[in-house]
């Protein structure tokens, strides 16, 4: 079975659970990139005599490195838990958050 396909018999829950995974995808990537715009203009105004020496694929490796660390291990974890706590769970139990390669709901 597909885990996009849910079938249930009341079809009232399977209308409900549709739509939280698409808000829950909506929410993280609208704040991932508002996120990572922030960190970019933090960087750029912060670094930006430093950055404007290095050659243009230098500039864009370091931006990009210090962008995917800091998103990885600092921004998406948090960001996750508090988007899968605002979704909720869903009148069958299940929380409604089983984003198929997303990070949202689980915990480690």
């Amino acid at each position: 079975m597909s885990p996009c396909i849910v079938e249930r018999e009341d079809s009232r829950v399977a209308t409900r659970v549709k739509p939280r995974r698409w808000l829950a995808r909506l929410v993280m990537t609208a704040a991932a990139w508002l996120v990572a715009f922030l960190v970019v203009m933090a960087l750029l105004t912060l670094f930006s005599d430093e950055l404007a020496s290095l050659p243009l694929a230098l500039r864009a490796l370091v931006l990009s490195g210090v962008l995917v660390l800091l998103m990885v291990n600092v921004v998406m974890p948090p960001l996750s838990q508090a988007v899968g706590r605002w979704i909720g769970p869903t009148r069958d139990g299940s929380d409604g958050n089983e984003v198929e390669g997303s990070m949202v709901g689980r915990r480690s």
